[in-house]
């Protein structure tokens, strides 16, 4: 009994030192062929993957269709204007304005402008005359406007401001009635406005522009 445990230990020490001097591994023999294989193949379609490489980059906004002014109209809204003086105003504005004024970039910081008209009529005529049969329905306005606007950048902060005076004469004709003398009235008045609006705003676009630029930084 006793020379049959020393041969088992003696028989364990052989195998253990040929293993380690021939470098055998004991997990080689228990290897799956079949699944190295399977293996080395999936590695391989990995690497040829399209997705494999591919960078997420940072999604941008396509550009718009048509060039967008940059300046906020919203707070006209709240002014005393009637919505018809309000749309030729906006309209004036934006017929006027220069180049630089408008983008199709989505993502270009907007501006606000804020418009408060202060109107006194120190004239208004109305008459009626007839020509070939047909009457027509005359209106003259004589007026002092002053203007104030304001411009403010997207987080609420005072860019600049503005003053204009203005005297204006405006006639008017219609064939309907009066009241189609003064729409048209109010139609050529605000136009004007607008233009004056955007002509001083054009005076100053470079300054409010590059100064949200430096805002940025």
């Amino acid at each position: 009994m006793k020379s049959f445990v020393i041969y088992l230990t003696v028989f364990f020490i052989v195998t253990t030192y040929i293993r380690g001097f021939l470098g055998l591994d004991r997990y080689r023999f228990y290897e799956n062929p079949y699944l190295a294989e399977k293996l080395k193949h999936i590695s391989s379609e990995n690497r040829n993957s399209k997705f494999a490489n591919k960078k997420f980059v940072r999604s941008k906004k396509a550009l718009l269709e048509e060039p967008e002014v940059l300046l906020d109209y919203s707070s006209i809204l709240h002014t005393k204007l009637q919505p018809i003086e309000q749309k030729y105003l906006k309209e004036g504005i934006n017929k006027h304005l220069a180049k630089e004024w408008f983008t199709k970039d989505p993502n270009r910081e907007k501006f606000k402008l804020s418009v408060a008209i202060k109107k006194h009529d120190i004239s208004i005529r109305r008459n009626i005359t007839t020509h070939k049969g047909k009457r027509y329905y005359h209106l003259r306005e004589k007026s002092i406007i002053r203007i104030y606007y304001k411009v403010f950048n997207s987080k609420g902060v005072l860019i600049t401001k503005g003053y204009i005076p203005y005297h204006v004469i405006v006639k008017a004709l219609s064939h309907w009635d009066f009241i189609e003398s003064e729409r048209l009235a109010k139609k050529s008045l605000f136009l004007r406005i607008g233009q004056k609006i955007a002509n001083s705003l054009n005076s100053k676009r470079f300054y409010i522009l590059n100064r949200s630029n430096i805002s940025k930084l």
